[in-house]
């Protein structure tokens, strides 16, 4: 069965679809998780927009073990259309009902790749100030990769209070990332100015470096 599952996913179209969604509405979980995870993967690279709700519906289901909520996550990022981006963003909107780490940063990966501009206000908020680091900088991540100007201010702010040095790369990663044609003049000179502070008392060499490296392409700009 596993073989088949995957052969459906690789072969595509609706016809597959319709065999692997049957499949999981047999409730095939949880009681064979590599099957279980097998049909979610396929699901995604199938990516027909009637796929959707059941992927939705388990990245939901708070029964499921967390590894096959992050490959119904995983999946949806598959998918084409704005309603995967919306499920994703609809679950980090709960996320206060269920502080989980592991499925905060799956999530954040989808909307990364989504590149979901409606997510960025949530992420610029609660997640840069997530207790978590790893929630942190793979919200600091999806900003850079998301490429939207108005999280400056989030990025500054988050920089000048953020213990791990980690993040504290990945929010200058995210700088590098943005347009500095997208700035206002004074933006710009802003930026420019929190870099030099990072470059000159940073303790972590790695930071300086990025600093360094952010500078420099704000100047070629």
């Amino acid at each position: 069965r596993s073989a088949a599952v995957q052969a459906l996913g690789k072969l595509g179209g609706e016809e597959s679809a319709t065999a692997l969604l049957g499949l999981l509405d047999k409730s095939v979980y949880p009681q064979d998780r590599e099957i279980l995870k097998q049909l979610l993967e396929s699901l995604g690279r199938i990516g027909l927009p009637r796929v959707v709700p059941p992927l939705a519906r388990v990245l939901r289901d708070r029964a499921i073990e967390d590894g096959m909520r992050v490959a119904a996550a995983t999946a949806l990022s598959s998918c084409g259309g704005g309603e995967p981006g919306q499920v994703l963003l609809g679950w980090l909107a709960e996320r206060r009902f269920e502080k989980n780490s592991v499925l905060t940063v799956a999530v954040l990966r989808g909307l990364k790749r989504l590149r979901c501009r409606e997510a960025v206000p949530v992420i610029a908020g609660d997640l840069l100030a997530d207790p978590d680091p790893e929630v942190r900088w793979y919200a600091a991540d999806s900003l850079g990769e998301i490429g939207c100007a108005e999280v400056l201010d989030s990025l500054l702010a988050i920089l000048k209070q953020e213990p791990s040095s980690r993040v504290r790369e990945a929010v200058i990663s995210a700088w590098e990332r943005l347009d500095p044609a997208a700035l206002a003049p004074e933006r710009r000179q802003e930026l420019a100015g929190e870099l030099l502070r990072v470059l000159h008392s940073d303790a972590d060499v790695l930071v300086r470096k990025s600093a360094a490296r952010a500078l420099g392409r704000l100047g070629r700009d």
